[in-house]
């Protein structure tokens, strides 16, 4: 089964329905944890990922697994990975050099060293290809 490691951007466009000008963020998000449920994919989350969510919904981790991750943890599709030191202070290191924020260079180191396929909307990881390449939900 493929791992998978998704941006917070990608669980924010799920969890508040996002959309842009033509695309329905929030249903490419959907489809993708539906597939993931269904035995499709397993995802990777860290820490990081709560904490982000918890900065930008201001909830609780406890109501981001309920609200958020529920459909994940019910079916047994999601492990917390904890990010080790030497990658952490591989990201720090990118993460200054390039001046690109710390989370998403940790969130490729990580991806990279889990052998998962990162999904994301940001930009800034089409500077971080050289650790690992990163696609959209509906790409995938």
């Amino acid at each position: 089964m493929q791992k998978i490691l998704l941006d917070t951007n990608i669980y924010l466009d799920f969890y508040l329905d996002r959309k842009d000008n033509l695309k329905p963020l929030g249903e490419f998000a959907f489809n993708l944890i539906r597939e993931t449920v269904s035995c499709k994919y397993f995802v990777l989350i860290t820490d990081a990922h709560l904490k982000e969510m918890n900065v930008v919904l201001r909830i609780s981790n406890g109501e981001i697994w309920d609200r958020i991750l529920g459909l994940l943890k019910g079916s047994n599709k999601i492990e917390i990975v904890i990010p080790t030191d030497k990658q952490i202070i591989e990201a720090k290191e990118i993460s200054k050099l390039k001046n690109i924020p710390f989370y998403d260079v940790l969130f490729a180191v990580v991806a990279r060293d889990n052998n998962c396929i990162l999904i994301t909307r940001d930009r800034h990881y089409e500077e971080l290809e050289f650790i690992t390449k990163s696609i959209c939900p509906e790409e995938l």
